[in-house]
């Protein structure tokens, strides 16, 4: 047995067990989620290529289970919650949901092992009072997986696809006394190049016969 202290990202100690027979891991990894000093240990397997561990729990809706919430912290027991459901059937299990300091969310998965069961118990103890809150019983359903979405968002600008910053956006970044300054210049060099380009026009134009008869005559 290793352990190692202060693992912040794990919210406090973490421990490698070794064991001689691999049916005795089995059995430990059943005791995940056991509270110890008022706190959850979490068990998991170890695996040394650090794969992401996939989500144990069904991603789909489970009849046979019972998502319960607004429970008062002093019924967020497994005891407390096993002797409410129990006489509506046999349970397969009673998952308090807890921080990561074992304090309690006030919810809780109530697991029968059969659906019919789970049927009767949610139909008698949805509003029911316990302590001083009404509790709400549902079945089990994880919310549908969102897709990305691909329209356009109304209000919002288009983004150039060179993902630059255009013009128009550039402006609002500059104060408007040198925006009508820059505006007044680049009138005046607009106007500059048009007058040069005129008068250049006129000393390329082709002279004429009478352009030729003065220049003789002077």
């Amino acid at each position: 047995m290793r352990v190692r202290a202060g693992v912040k990202a794990f919210g406090g100690s973490i421990c490698y067990c070794q064991y001689k027979s691999p049916e005795s891991v089995d059995k430990a990894v059943e005791h995940d989620r056991t509270p110890l000093d008022g706190r959850p240990m979490f068990l998991s397997r170890y695996s040394a290529t650090k794969s992401k561990p996939t989500f144990k729990y069904a991603m789909t809706t489970e009849r046979n289970k019972l998502f319960v919430r607004n429970l008062p912290y002093s019924h967020c027991t497994k005891e407390a919650l096993t002797e409410i459901f129990e006489k509506f059937g046999k349970l397969k299990d009673v998952r308090v949901v807890t921080f990561k300091d074992g304090k309690p969310k006030g919810l809780a998965y109530i697991d029968y092992e059969e659906e019919k069961p789970a049927s009767e118990a949610l139909d008698k103890t949805n509003g029911l009072l316990v302590g001083d809150r009404k509790i709400e019983v549902a079945v089990s359903a994880p919310p549908p997986k969102q897709e990305a979405s691909t329209s356009v968002s109304l209000g919002l600008p288009k983004r150039d696809v060179a993902g630059g910053m255009r013009r128009t956006q550039l402006s609002s970044f500059i104060p408007r006394v040198l925006q009508t300054a820059t505006t007044s210049s680049t009138s005046t060099s607009k106007s500059t190049s048009n007058g040069s380009s005129h008068e250049n026009g006129a000393e390329k134009r082709p002279l004429s016969n009478t352009d030729f008869r003065n220049m003789l005559l002077n």
